[in-house]
């Protein structure tokens, strides 16, 4: 079977496609979904078994699990001992539509995108699309999707065109999410994170820290779509207020880490680079280098003796979000991130 083949069931309606960016388990859950709302599927119609599909095709038996418990969860399927999944309900009038366009699936949008489903509950049946920060995507998207959901959910980037592409879909059923780009606030509702004054602030509540070290370098790669150049910009203002050297490095981290300077990472790759130049020259973090990261992962608990980070809770994010739609509140919120100090800095 080939890698990029589009594998069709028996029952014409599952497609598992490996080259798309939208999850296997999001996948399974689109196609039933789709095959109620046009007629394929019938309330009491069973389902092709978890073996079925992985024998089918080559996908982790945790993915259907992951696929089917969802649909479970939202009174879609139900399953029946010894004999199956079986199509539950079909009429979904009642329930709201909602499309969710992200940039990636990262680890950190998949916490905004679970917080979201776990809210929502069985109120709402949540679409999972992707714009990969392309405009013309974002466009032929909305135009495609505009008048087939209740509301829409959407993570904007920094275009000329944004508020344009927006503007295709009614400004009341919109929210955006993570971030605003210029212009955004004052006419679409959401809820954001400031990224210049949120890292000025973190900056100004571990000023004494800072102070440890002679030299800050804040490594920062442009294609890493987690954190904008407003960070950047925030960080620069503290340093130049507190007239601390500095510098950008808008690459990935090359070299080595020099004793007394501390760095900010936000590319997990540059991490673990900054981490592992330290210890070939037997640097202490916290005290002969200083290394901050962005956003929490399992991972940066456990490097070394832990990893301070900035993040944001990305889980309450999507919870506000849900709480401000059903609550029909038209606001523009914001998420401000914390400082867990691990003491590498």
């Amino acid at each position: 079977m080939n890698q990029h083949s589009i594998v069709q069931m028996e029952e014409h309606f599952i497609h598992i496609d490996d080259r798309s960016p939208v999850p296997k388990y999001q996948q399974v859950i689109n196609c039933v979904k789709e095959a109620i709302r046009n007629g394929l599927l019938a309330k009491g119609q069973r389902l092709p078994s978890i073996n079925e599909i992985c024998e089918m095709y080559p996908v982790a038996r945790e993915t259907i699990v992951k696929a089917y418990d969802r649909l479970k969860e939202e009174g879609i399927i139900e399953s029946v001992k010894t004999k199956g999944f079986y199509v539950a309900r079909t009429k979904t009038e009642d329930r709201l539509r909602i499309l969710l366009i992200l940039d990636t699936f990262t680890i950190y949008r998949e916490l905004l995108y679970d917080s979201i489903i776990e809210y929502l509950g069985d109120r709402a049946a949540v679409d999972l699309d992707f714009h990969h920060s392309d405009i013309h995507s974002l466009e032929s998207l909305l135009n495609e999707k505009a008048g087939k959901y209740h509301f829409y959910i959407i993570l904007p980037f920094e275009h000329e065109r944004m508020q344009d592409v927006l503007d295709i879909l009614p400004r009341q059923k919109l929210y955006l999410v993570n971030r605003f780009i210029k212009g955004c606030k004052e006419r679409y509702a959401g809820i954001y994170q400031d990224f210049k004054n949120d890292i000025y602030a973190v900056f100004v509540s571990i000023a004494n820290k800072v102070r440890k070290y002679h030299h800050l370098v804040f490594v920062f790669r442009p294609s890493c779509g987690e954190v904008p150049r407003e960070a950047v910009a925030g960080f620069e203002k503290f340093c130049k207020k507190e007239k601390i050297s500095y510098e950008v490095m808008y690459r990935p981290f090359s070299g080595k880490v020099k004793k007394g300077e501390g760095y900010v990472v936000v590319d997990d790759d540059d991490l673990v680079a900054v981490i592992l130049s330290a210890r070939e020259q037997q640097l202490e973090t916290g005290s002969d280098v200083g290394v901050i990261s962005y956003n929490e992962s399992s991972l940066k608990k456990i490097i070394g003796n832990g990893i301070s980070v900035i993040s944001t809770d990305f889980y309450l994010m999507g919870k506000k979000l849900v709480q401000m739609m059903l609550d029909g509140k038209r606001e523009c919120l914001i998420i401000s991130p914390a400082f867990n100090d691990r003491g590498s800095f």
